[in-house]
């Protein structure tokens, strides 16, 4: 699907195949596979200036920052994904929100209540351009969250 759309080329297209992509790598433990495809996506969704495109891309990193133990990125870019999808108007797929509610729930319980308000306020307050600049140049752990499960969703 990846050479498809390169071949098209559609930056859309592209950057959703490498989101889902990146997702899958994560979900098979594949963490350095997971977040070159996703900076890839994010990158193209951040150029397009693409708000559905971006909005996966960022949850893709939230999902890739639970088995690398940074629960706060984790709150802190579904914080701005919600807020952009507040603004587009595009709730998540219901066959992915089990899935979506349960990584946010074990985020919560990793960081405590505070901690992780604080972090998605945070998220939710910035610009789609600023989280992705914090999504593409925060890839450090933040070294809380030992209870994170080690997979992604």
């Amino acid at each position: 699907a990846l050479t498809v759309a390169r071949n098209i080329p559609n930056g859309f297209l592209i950057s959703s195949v490498l989101t889902y992509k990146g997702r899958a790598e994560c979900s098979d433990g594949n963490l350095e596979l997971a977040e070159a495809s996703l900076t890839e996506s994010l990158t193209i969704a951040g150029d397009l200036k693409d708000p559905v495109v971006t909005v996966w891309a960022l949850e893709g990193f939230a999902e890739l920052a639970i088995p690398k133990q940074a629960p706060k990125r984790a709150a802190t870019l579904w914080g701005a994904a919600a807020r952009l999808r507040e603004e587009i108007s595009i709730p998540i797929p219901f066959n992915e929100e089990p899935d979506y509610k349960r990584a946010v729930a074990t985020t919560r319980v990793a960081l405590g209540d505070d901690a992780f308000d604080r972090a998605w306020r945070d998220g939710s307050a910035m610009e789609p351009e600023e989280a992705v600049r914090y999504a593409l140049n925060s890839r450090v752990a933040d070294g809380v969250g030992e209870s994170l499960h080690r997979g992604c969703t």
